[in-house]
């Protein structure tokens, strides 16, 4: 572990010497100075007078998506609007959604990671959109609102004097599961096959159909049940390889994998009952109709209790790399160790990284930098991963097809209420969620707009393995997508601190004790069961302690 830190420590150091010095970066270069026709303040008219430009102020959360693609959209813009300049304001933590609702939003457009919808409306922080969002973009055939994903066109409609109103429009998609190193499992042959055994005692060279059955898409050859799973990582530990990593900083990735795992069993419609509390969903072999009274039942649902089976076999087959738990671990550097594992003279290879659709982007001046040392092979778009859906239960009972989790669903894009420059801010809110500035986020981040679009094969070239992968399983027939961050009742956000994700998701009471994440509980207590971890989720959300907690909100 020390030579890793040693290893990381080099590239860290290099890595901030390539980003301040090398490419020149900087918030000053980013922010409002993009192309030529941007730099300037004034511009000449058709009459030869040289006038100032209107300024568009824009706050963009510059999180792993970055700036560089808001940058050439903006410039993009610009070529087309020479009295105009924008100014991008990249930041993270202003933009944090409790820090932004307490301020004057004082840019024109934001590009924000997360919000609590509800909040912004009431506060009367943005602006009436939905004649825009009802229009159809220059080049495109359908309005915004038609191409939009239907679960967030439902959410962010807002009912106001007997109409339909939007007030922002989701800005992006990225799904959260385990992440795979494509070129190592053809290397080691830990595809199945169309017989149900591993490439690697087989010899052969067809895949199976995967977990969602269907051959010749994106999960052919993954392990379809959970005994294929078992067998699967058993097989990488005899060959010396560790399956999963991830970061101990934020416990909050291990619950959004383990929610992937029982978003996946439950499927889409059941899943989000868990975020509204209203809704039938199947409890054994009895269906139950969830509403706020009784929503304590929903600890019940057996896709809880496969996430915990899974969870539990990782940790006590030690199926994770060493430094998992490490509360100083981040989430880049667990990038850093999956990534360098593949060249690591001490460090078993890691196969796995429980991550989010925006990794990989996020990674990008690492691959870079790990390519000056070992070679091209190694840079940004060489390496091939892919997202690996959750394998099915052996009992059968898992639903059909492929249930994602996307914790983005609350992203948006959205006008400030105080906007002094309404129409041209409507017109670039336009043109940036037209089809065409669709594709081009998606090439350059790798990641999905929630909309109805198609890529180009110009666009597919240029694009990683990773993010063809992301675009296709997100846009397969068979892929439904739960978004775990959507409240869609208003307790969820009056009782956050018993309802939030992490608590109402899998905190249990443990004797006298609270956990909220149960991989790092099956890491502390050798002795603890699924079934004791599960007990303890129903005895902190019993029907005595919802009624203490929640009655107040019954009818």
């Amino acid at each position: 572990m020390k030579n890793l830190k040693k290893v990381l420590n080099v590239f860290f150091v290099a890595l901030l010497t390539f980003s301040l010095v090398a490419c020149k970066f900087s918030r000053e270069t980013i922010s409002g100075k993009g192309g030529e026709n941007n730099a300037n303040d004034t511009y000449t008219d058709e009459k030869g007078e040289v006038k100032a430009k209107t300024v568009l102020s824009i706050g963009n959360y510059d999180g792993d998506l970055g700036h560089q693609w808001l940058q050439d959209v903006a410039d993009e813009y610009v070529k087309l609007h020479p009295d105009v300049k924008i100014e991008i304001n990249n930041d993270k933590d202003n933009y944090n959604d409790s820090v932004l609702i307490a301020k004057n939003m004082n840019y024109d457009i934001y590009f924000l990671n997360g919000i609590t919808y509800a909040n912004y409306v009431n506060q009367d922080k943005l602006l009436d959109i939905t004649e825009v969002v009802n229009s159809v973009p220059e080049g495109d055939t359908e309005t915004i609102l038609e191409r939009m994903n239907p679960t967030l066109r439902e959410y962010y409609k807002w009912t106001k004097n007997g109409s339909e109103q939007y007030y922002a429009v989701p800005f992006f998609d990225a799904v959260f599961g385990t992440i795979y190193d494509v070129d190592l499992f053809e290397e080691e042959g830990f595809y199945y096959d169309e017989t149900g055994e591993l490439m690697c005692d087989s010899g052969s060279t067809t895949k199976s159909a995967g977990p969602n059955g269907v051959a010749g898409d994106y999960d052919d050859g993954l392990p379809a049940t959970y005994t294929e799973w078992t067998k699967l990582l058993n097989t990488m530990k005899k060959s010396s390889i560790t399956p999963y990593t991830w970061t101990g900083m934020y416990y909050y990735y291990r619950v959004r994998f383990l929610a992937s795992i029982w978003a996946d069993y439950e499927g889409k419609e059941q899943m989000d009952v868990n975020q509204s509390l209203n809704g039938t969903v199947t409890l054994g072999d009895e269906k139950v109709q969830i509403t706020r009274r009784n929503g304590y039942l929903l600890q019940n649902q057996y896709g809880k209790e496969y996430a915990l089976t899974m969870a539990k076999y990782i940790i006590q087959n030690q199926l994770y790399s060493s430094d998992s738990f490490y509360s100083t671990n981040t989430h880049t550097e667990a990038q850093q160790t999956f990534l360098l594992s593949c060249v690591h003279p001490t460090q078993q290879r890691i196969a796995m990284i429980l991550e989010g659709g925006w990794w990989e982007n996020g990674a990008r001046a690492f691959f870079n930098e790990m390519a000056k040392t070992y070679g091209d092979k190694y840079a940004y778009g060489n390496r091939r991963f892919a997202f690996m859906p959750v394998p099915k239960a052996d009992n059968g009972k898992s639903a059909s097809g492929t249930t994602l989790i996307s914790s983005t669903g609350n992203s948006v894009v959205c006008i400030s209420k105080s906007t002094a420059h309404k129409e041209l801010a409507i017109d670039f809110f336009k043109f940036v969620n037209s089809v065409k500035t669709m594709r081009y986020f998606t090439k350059v981040t790798g990641a999905i707009r929630p909309y109805d679009y198609d890529l180009t094969e110009d666009d597919r070239k240029e694009m990683t393995y990773f993010a063809q992968n992301m675009f296709d399983m997100y846009h397969n027939e068979n892929t439904k997508i739960s978004y775990i961050t959507l409240f869609q009742d208003d307790i969820f956000i009056s009782e956050a601190a018993y309802l939030g994700n992490s608590n109402f998701f899998f905190g249990s009471n443990l004797g006298g004790s609270t956990e909220q994440e149960p991989l790092y509980a099956f890491s502390q207590r050798s002795d603890l069961s699924v079934q004791d971890y599960l007990n303890g989720m129903k005895a902190k959300y019993s029907e005595s302690e919802w009624n203490k907690q929640l009655s107040k909100y019954f009818d």
